[in-house]
């Protein structure tokens, strides 16, 4: 069978590029979405959170009930924005955002990054990392990206934290 995948991810809505499988088995279509995903950034990927347009969970067992004239729509919901969150940007696969409830330490600005189901804080003066992540290489990416934009990060700072 040929089929034709769409994948959105949940947090930053974002709709991966489309595309075209020939599968044999709901096996190699379930893990051609993996595939796509780990492509996309994603290191780990949480089978629990692959889902259908109706947030019923997707599974090798039952992916092809959920294929309709050749098409297949996935949301992947790994990621998920925390209550009071801003989204910043997505870079390299990993998520950048600040929290707007945040006024216990409203006067250290950081930026919160997630990849995969991990998260860390990364202070905009001084570089502090709060957390860890287990993949040292998008933690890397993380301070790179920080340190390069850290002008443009403390502004948006300034932006968010003037309203509350």
């Amino acid at each position: 069978m040929t089929v034709l995948i769409h994948i959105n991810i949940s947090f930053p809505k974002k709709e991966l590029r489309p595309f075209k499988i020939s599968a044999s088995t709901s096996d190699s279509v379930f893990a051609a979405i993996k595939r796509k995903l780990k492509n996309s950034g994603f290191s780990i990927i949480d089978e629990t959170k692959i889902l259908n347009q109706n947030n019923e969970k997707i599974t090798s067992g039952n992916i092809c009930d959920f294929i309709e004239d050749g098409s297949l729509f996935v949301v992947y919901n790994n990621i998920i924005a925390p209550y009071g969150a801003k989204f910043y940007d997505e870079y390299e696969g990993n998520i950048y955002y600040f929290h707007t409830a945040e006024s216990s330490h409203k006067n250290y600005p950081h930026v919160h990054v997630i990849n995969s189901s991990e998260e860390i804080s990364i202070y905009l003066k001084t570089n502090r990392i709060i957390g860890e992540f287990k993949n040292k290489k998008a933690q890397r990416r993380a301070l790179e990206y920080v340190s390069k934009n850290r002008y443009q990060l403390l502004n948006e700072w300034d932006n968010i934290t003037s309203k509350y």
